[in-house]
C-alpha cells in the first residue's frame, strides 16, 4: 500500500513540474514586446581599454 502511494506521488509530482513549466514558457513568450526604436543597438565598439581586455584574455 505504502508503495504504491509513494509511486502515484512521485508520478502526479513530475506531471504537475511539467505542466507548471509548460504555463511558465507560454505566459514568457506571450509577454514579449518588440521595441520600436529606430537606433541601431551598439554591443561593442572598438577602444584601446577593449584590445588591452583582448590581448589578455588570450
Amino acid at each position: 500500500m505504502q508503495k504504491n502511494r509513494r509511486e502515484f506521488l512521485k508520478k502526479a509530482g513530475i506531471a504537475g513540474a511539467v505542466a507548471a513549466t509548460a504555463g511558465a514558457i507560454t505566459a514568457t513568450a506571450s509577454n514579449l514586446k518588440s521595441g520600436k526604436s529606430k537606433k541601431t543597438e551598439v554591443l561593442y565598439k572598438r577602444s584601446k581599454n577593449w584590445d588591452l581586455y583582448y590581448e589578455q584574455a588570450k
